[in-house]
């Protein structure tokens, strides 16, 4: 799901990419939890950006641990 949430992403469609991740951390891919978070923050919501870096780091990816 994280190449077409980048894809949405990179027409600026945040809504679709939003999905995307979303799809992408409900099957506990670590990895589209911290694009999501990165979303969230850039989307000026911190609390849901921090609770998907949180488990991001806690499914081991290391980019969110930085």
């Amino acid at each position: 799901m994280i190449p077409l949430g980048n894809l949405y992403c990179e027409l600026g469609d945040d809504d679709a990419a939003e999905q995307a991740y979303r799809a992408g951390a409900d099957s506990r891919d670590p990895h589209s939890h911290h694009n999501l978070a990165v979303l969230l923050a850039d989307r000026d919501d911190p609390v849901g950006a921090e609770m998907h870096f949180r488990l991001a780091i806690q499914g081991g990816d290391t980019l969110a641990a930085t």
